[in-house]
């Protein structure tokens, strides 16, 4: 069987041997690779691509659970993304969602040459759509810097994540104020080339067919990140208030005293003699 990819320089060979019993249909296939395993801080398996994101949810909840925290969060799996974000925008246009939350999406996003495994997890400002919310993303990243403070040597990222469109658009889309976060994907959809993140890890088969991955410590980060920031969530304005407010006294603390920095300048603020 000769394949036209479309996307490669020469048509892709596929070999299919003949299944030993009939196969139901709406039977779910796979790429005939490797089970799931850890090499060094690799993890890679047949898909990362959005497990990965589900795994971190159930984590965020089991720290939070067993923190005792009172923060309010809602894990949403939802389906088919990659078809039509089918099940997101079925949510977000019937509106499962409680008025006025939040959504952070999770994703596993192509490692890019600025986003590599291993430099942390990453706030995503946006993907090949649009940009996300200012104001949740720069609340996400301020959590990020507190938690980095205080759990050095945290590593986290702030990018632009273009190698695809994602669920958090989806909800954007209809009035949701979203953001998101993920971990640098190797062999994005199962496609692998030499040279290319993820080509030496998990297996292989065929020309071009290989497992994900995802760096362990980019993803224990992101779920750091995400327990900080359902507990400070009631924090959020859902504004640039707080930001503005930084940038003031920014203002009045270090650009006025260079204003008005030097004799002439310090006479002249200092007002009329007497005063």
């Amino acid at each position: 069987l000769s394949v036209d990819s479309g996307a490669l320089r020469e048509p892709m060979r596929v070999t299919l041997e003949a299944p030993k019993e009939p196969i139901p249909p709406g039977t779910p296939g796979m790429w005939h690779l490797p089970d799931a395993a850890v090499t060094g801080e690799i993890f890679s398996a047949r898909g990362c691509d959005d497990l990965a994101g589900a795994a971190a949810t159930l984590c965020l909840l089991n720290k939070l659970i067993d923190m005792q925290s009172a923060a309010h969060v809602v894990g949403l799996f939802t389906r088919a993304e990659e078809v039509g974000f089918a099940g997101a925008l079925a949510a977000a246009q019937n509106r499962w969602l409680p008025e006025g939350c939040a959504v952070i999406g999770l994703e596993t996003s192509k490692a890019l040459p600025t986003a590599q495994q291993g430099q942390g997890a990453i706030i995503r400002a946006g993907d090949r759509a649009c940009v996300f919310s200012p104001s949740l993303t720069w609340f996400i990243s301020q959590c990020a810097g507190r938690l980095s403070d205080e759990k050095p040597p945290l590593l986290y990222q702030r990018k632009l994540m273009d190698g695809g469109a994602c669920n958090s658009t989806a909800f954007l889309a209809n009035g949701y104020d979203a953001a998101g976060l993920c971990v640098a994907l190797g062999n994005y959809h199962n496609m692998t080339a030499q040279d290319q993140c993820g080509w030496n890890v998990g297996g292989r088969t065929g020309p071009g067919i290989g497992s994900e991955s995802i760096h362990m410590g980019d993803f224990y980060g992101m779920v750091e990140l995400l327990v900080e920031t359902a507990q400070r969530m009631h924090e959020y304005t859902g504004d640039l208030t707080a930001l503005q407010a930084r940038m003031a006294t920014m203002h009045a603390q270090q650009q006025e005293m260079r204003l008005y920095a030097g004799p002439r300048g310090a006479q002249q603020h200092a007002g009329p003699p007497g005063q």
